[in-house]
């Protein structure tokens, strides 16, 4: 996976990237959030349950978790 930098110009490569619970990833969609990109990621857990995560890149080019406001 690359992020844009908007800084530098330059896309930054991310080597590995596993979502706490995930055991298998089903699918991974980009979208972006109102500030930034924002990582769907669709998987399933240790009970063959299809969870949802969200991700969205912090100011550090780093993917954090985003957890909803209801």
């Amino acid at each position: 996976m690359h992020i844009f930098d908007s800084l530098t110009n330059n896309y930054t490569q991310k080597i590995s990237f596993k979502p706490d619970e995930c055991i298998a990833i089903v699918n991974v969609a980009v979208g972006r959030s109102d500030k930034s990109i924002r990582l769907f990621v669709t998987c399933q857990d240790i009970a063959k349950k299809t969870i949802l995560k969200m991700f969205d890149r912090n100011m550090n080019g780093e993917l954090s978790t985003n957890v909803p406001k209801r």
